[in-house]
């Protein structure tokens, strides 16, 4: 079991698992109970707000866990770091198939916003009244929401991200750097500068193994197979063009059928109209010459012309 995060639980010692003399708060105690009955350890013993109240929590009743550290962050709170060591790989279980909406609460209409706010507050008040049980209220909050959002704020859905060669690893730790950017930027010391570049090209690193990686399996891999298909594909990615008809004069990008039907016109307009009538064809008289002969110094001169060769 593990169990972590920001407990805002001040006025425990941890060290003897009692409360503070002037303490009296029934959280605390049923928290206490929580964890001596599950045979918990908490591991965090140094402060981790700015307060020193040790806040976050590591518990757990696994021996293979490294002790938690405290490094800076851009909020009152310390970023607790620990390694848990696995014989299996820890991965996503599920991703959700949906996308979700990217709003726009700069384009938001918020007088209605504000209308349709009072009325579900009046529509919760009533059924609160009412002695409406908690999970329907709950329903009626989040509809009420969902409905406004909907209606008043424009959203896009978000698109498939670019890079999606990328692995978990090289997010991860890209998301890493962006937060150790922001300590650098709030906390210039020299220890923070140092570890910001030390992030910046394990980073590096990780990105061109990925993309190494990924040209490796998609590109070459079909080149062994005997398929280039795939490396036409990346160079027309990389040049910026590609082979398909983006729109013809009267015709609709996804008309196939039109568009078959003017390229034919096209055509069509140059060619004659077949009258039946055969060409006469004169006989070509040919005659013999001499046998073609090769020596190797016309072949080096030969080979010599040729661009980019060296010889």
């Amino acid at each position: 079991m593990l169990v972590l995060g920001d407990f805002n639980l001040p006025d425990i010692d941890w060290q003897t698992l009692t409360l503070n003399p002037t303490t009296h708060k029934t959280m605390h105690q049923t928290f206490i109970y929580f964890v001596c009955a599950n045979n918990l350890e908490q591991l965090v013993n140094f402060p981790t707000h700015v307060k020193g109240n040790i806040l976050d929590l590591v518990l757990t009743n696994m021996d293979h866990l490294t002790h938690p550290q405290g490094d800076p962050s851009f909020s009152d709170h310390l970023i607790i770091s620990f390694t848990l060591l696995t014989r299996f790989k820890i991965e996503r279980l599920t991703v959700s198939p949906n996308p979700t909406p990217f709003w726009h609460f700069a384009k938001a209409n918020t007088a209605n916003i504000h209308l349709d706010c009072f009325a579900l507050e009046k529509d919760i008040t009533s059924a609160i009244d009412t002695n409406v049980n908690v999970e329907t209220v709950w329903s009626l909050l989040k509809a009420g929401l969902m409905t406004t959002s909907y209606a008043n704020i424009p959203h896009c859905m978000r698109k498939k991200r670019r890079n999606h060669w990328l692995s978990r690893e090289c997010i991860r730790q890209n998301r890493k750097h962006k937060r150790w950017y922001k300590v650098k930027f709030l906390y210039p010391t020299l220890e923070n500068n140092e570890r910001l570049k030390t992030q910046s090209k394990l980073c590096k690193n990780l990105i061109n193994r990925d993309y190494n990686n990924f040209i490796n399996r998609h590109v070459c891999a079909q080149l062994d197979k005997g398929d280039s298909k795939p490396l036409y594909k990346f160079i027309a990615n990389k040049n910026g063009s590609n082979n398909t008809i983006k729109q013809l004069d009267g015709c609709a990008s996804g008309d196939n059928i039109g568009i078959c039907e003017r390229f034919a016109d096209a055509f069509s307009s140059v060619l004659t109209v077949d009258n039946d009538q055969s060409i006469s064809v004169s006989q070509v008289s040919c005659s013999q010459h001499n046998p073609i002969t090769f020596d190797n110094n016309g072949i080096m001169k030969q080979l010599c012309g040729l661009r980019h060769c060296q010889w």
